[in-house]
C-alpha cells in the first residue's frame, strides 16, 4: 500500500492518540485522490484549512465524509464530490457544519439522512438560498426605558453559487 494511501490511517491514528480533535494541521492534499479506496474521511474538530480539494471526487468508495466544526475550512462543496461517490447511498453520512464553506449544497446529496450543514452560509435543499437582510432600530429613554423599537426585512437577490 503506498505511503499516500495510509493517510486515512494516519488521521485516525493521531485522532486516537491525541484525543478528539487534534491540532492536526495544513491543508487537505489535492494527492488525497490517489486514496481510492478510501471510504471513511474524518478530520472534524481539527485546525485544517483551505478549501475540499475537488480531487477527493476519484475517492469513489467515499460514503462517510466528516468535516463538522473546521472553523478555517473555505470554498464550496465541490459538486463532482457529491457525483461521483457513495456519498448518496443509503446510510451515507456528510457532517460539513461548523465550517467556513459557503454556496449551495448538490441536490443529489439533499436526501441523504446524514446530511449536515449550515445554514447560511450554505443553501439548498430546504435551506432558501439568499438570504435576508434584518435591521432593528431601537430608541431608549434617559434611564434606559424602550420608548419604541422597529424591525423591519428586506430579501437579497438569490444568487447561483456557482458549484
Amino acid at each position: 500500500m503506498p505511503l499516500l494511501c495510509c493517510i486515512d490511517l494516519i488521521v485516525t491514528l493521531l485522532k486516537n492518540c491525541a484525543g478528539y480533535g487534534t491540532s492536526l494541521s495544513g491543508t487537505i492534499p489535492s494527492e488525497i485522490g490517489l486514496c481510492q479506496n478510501i471510504s471513511y474521511f474524518d478530520l472534524e474538530y481539527t485546525q485544517v484549512s483551505g478549501s475540499i480539494p475537488v480531487e477527493m471526487a476519484n475517492l469513489r468508495s467515499l460514503s462517510d465524509l466528516w468535516l463538522s466544526e473546521i472553523e478555517l475550512l473555505t470554498g464550496t462543496f465541490p459538486y463532482s464530490l457529491a457525483n461521483q461517490t457513495m456519498l448518496t447511498s443509503p446510510g451515507a453520512t456528510i457532517r460539513i457544519n461548523g465550517t467556513m464553506l459557503t454556496g449551495e449544497v448538490p441536490d443529489v446529496l439533499c436526501p441523504v439522512e446524514g446530511l449536515v450543514f449550515d445554514c447560511p452560509p450554505m443553501c439548498g435543499c430546504d435551506c432558501p438560498c439568499g438570504s435576508s437582510t434584518w435591521t432593528w432600530t431601537w430608541n431608549a429613554t434617559d434611564d434606559g426605558a424602550l420608548a419604541d423599537a422597529s424591525i423591519s426585512a428586506s430579501p437579497e437577490a438569490p444568487g447561483n453559487a456557482g458549484i
